[in-house]
């Protein structure tokens, strides 16, 4: 299976309005503190309204910050594996011209997710390490390794970044996407 993930179309807001400001203030760095502090129904509200209005990033970033402090049986609890994809599909939202892919690493043999730089031979695959083999019903994820390569111009790929990390370590892992990303 090989998908990309896609932002929907966002209402116009009118730049001064009480909306305008409002997302402003709430689209910021605000998630962190607050987020933990609100209901997981008071936290679909106000992502509803940021996604509605373009912010989908920032609506990502208040239900991560929120599903931080969920407990298990909350709403917004998620499995570490459940987090880490959230917390790509945040990094997608983020940043212009990246695409986020899922991929068969046995089919296509770079990673299960996939980063791609639109208009750049540059790509970052992070694939599953399990605690059995590839084909156990019964495996488990326990971790990611990475491997981040950029073709240069006479054809030749060179790999620029490599790491692993247990599923447990998530800091470690989103912060080998962000780094990547954002160079």
């Amino acid at each position: 299976m090989n998908t990309t993930t896609a932002t929907p179309a966002a209402q116009t807001v009118e730049p001064g309005t009480p909306l305008h400001w409002f997302l402003e203030v709430w689209s910021g760095d605000a998630a962190a503190d607050v987020a933990k502090a609100l209901t997981c129904t008071e936290v679909d509200a106000l992502a509803g309204l940021l996604r509605s209005c373009g912010r989908t990033a920032a609506a990502l970033e208040w239900i991560n910050a929120h599903a931080r402090s969920d407990e298990e049986g909350d709403a917004h609890h998620r499995t570490p594996a459940e987090a880490l994809r959230a917390e790509f599909d945040e990094l997608a939202a983020s940043v212009p011209g990246l695409d986020l892919c899922e991929e068969d690493p046995e089919t296509f043999g770079y990673g299960h997710l996939v980063f791609y730089k639109q208009n750049e031979d540059a790509r970052i695959g992070f694939t599953e390490i399990c605690d059995r083999a590839s084909d156990d019903p019964e495996r488990e994820v326990t971790g990611y390794e990475w491997l981040a390569d950029r073709r240069g111009a006479d054809g030749v790929t060179v790999v620029t970044a490599s790491g692993s990390a247990a599923l447990d370590d998530l800091d470690t892992i989103t912060a080998a996407a962000w780094t990547w990303a954002t160079q």
